[in-house]
């Protein structure tokens, strides 16, 4: 385009979100991953391993007492 024709009101508003959405993008990205990451095979997440694995453990030593 020649510098003397002003920029369409459309190519300037890709420009300026272009940069936020592409953020959001990348941060949905890595909490997907991040959320994969911290869950079992069976959908369990670690935190609920860790409780059941306690919970066991707690169970056992009141057991052996």
């Amino acid at each position: 385009m020649p510098d003397n024709m002003p920029t369409p009101w459309w190519l300037t508003l890709i420009i300026a979100w272009l940069p936020f959405v592409f953020t959001l993008g990348i941060y949905l990205y890595a909490v997907d991953r991040i959320r994969r990451a911290l869950s079992t095979k069976d959908g369990r997440t670690v935190a609920d391993v860790v409780l059941e694995l306690t919970t066991e453990m707690k169970r056992l030593n009141d057991r052996s007492k």
